[in-house]
């Protein structure tokens, strides 16, 4: 099954997504677009899936549910939990759907302040308390459509919404999720937001890059590259989803990764720019190009390799974060 950024590894299936599926169904059909491809998971994963019926929109039915989930998940949290929803997952006002969402913006969905939210389906409006619960005792649930079971479950961006309890943790990832940075990697380079990089340079950036995990998915994350001399740069920048903190989480992290180094860091991305212009460790230099032509001797020779035709038509910046800008904090 081709979908973007799919991750064919079994190992890599397996290792985020260990423990037993349970899949919460509201009705059966679709519980039939989603059989085949919990097949193939079954049959290529050699992992155990269980279905789970239930009206949610019944109160009796949701309340029985709710108690079942309870107690599968105090038993064992290595659980993952999804739910089988028309809808796919929550959509914005423009209807597109939300790939990620924090239990704390949950809950303003859940109470009405969520102004972003479209209009809630009655399946999903009353699945949210399920997934409010769950997330006291598990790191993640997903909400997604029967049709898209298998790209929900393969694809490092999923195909519906990802539901975090918000305690997430930083750390390199193991070589066997190379194929998650690749293909999240590619997406960035497609839209722009990455310069092209070698595979020697791609493979570098991976040996540094520190991803931010929700349970065992990561979410985000960025490359720290030793480069000449005592620096770094701070690079491949990634959120699956801006507007939630993700990335504010993620930078956070860059004064315990930088150490004694001067970091360097250089982006066209508006997002970026405003969580970088936001973190009191880093200063904003300005343009790259005005930078270099300044031949400003906080500028590394590396950096001189952006071309012309990028710095003219990306206008990128340049951000510079020293061990005595981040002793000042």
């Amino acid at each position: 099954m081709a979908v973007r950024g799919t991750i064919k590894e079994r190992d890599v299936f397996r290792e985020m997504h260990g423990g037993e599926h349970w899949v919460i169904v509201a009705n059966v059909e679709q519980l039939m677009q989603a059989a085949e491809q919990i097949a193939t998971v079954r049959r290529e994963c050699n992992m155990r899936v269980s279905i789970m019926m239930a009206d949610l929109e019944d109160e009796d039915d949701a309340a029985k549910t709710k108690s079942d989930v309870m107690k599968l998940l105090r038993s064992d949290d290595r659980h993952r939990l999804m739910i089988l929803s028309e809808a796919g997952g929550l959509r914005d006002k423009d209807g597109r759907i939300i790939p990620l969402m924090t239990r704390k913006k949950l809950k303003e969905v859940m109470e009405g302040r969520a102004e972003c939210i479209g209009e809630l389906p009655r399946d999903v409006r009353h699945s949210l308390p399920l997934i409010n619960n769950a997330l006291g005792h598990i790191p993640n649930v997903t909400m997604s459509a029967g049709d898209q079971y298998l790209k929900e479950s393969y694809a490092y961006m999923g195909a519906g919404t990802l539901f975090v309890n918000g305690k997430f943790t930083m750390k390199k990832m193991p070589m066997n999720q190379y194929p998650i940075f690749e293909a999240m990697n590619a997406d960035h380079v497609r839209s722009d937001k990455f310069r092209f990089r070698s595979v020697k340079e791609l493979q570098k950036g991976f040996r540094n890059h520190y991803a931010l995990y929700s349970g065992d998915i990561p979410i985000g994350g960025a490359s720290m590259i030793p480069m000449p001399g005592k620096t770094r740069e701070f690079a491949q920048f990634w959120a699956e989803v801006m507007g939630q903190g993700i990335g504010k989480e993620i930078a956070s992290f860059i004064p315990e990764l930088a150490g004694d180094r001067t970091v360097y860091s250089i982006t066209s991305d508006t997002a970026t720019k405003s969580i970088l212009s936001g973190c009191d460790f880093f200063d904003d230099v300005g343009l790259l190009a005005e930078a270099r032509d300044r031949h400003d001797d906080r500028v590394p020779q590396h950096l001189y390799r952006y071309s012309e035709k990028r710095l003219a038509k990306k206008r990128p910046e340049l951000f510079v974060s020293t061990p005595e800008k981040r002793q000042m904090r």
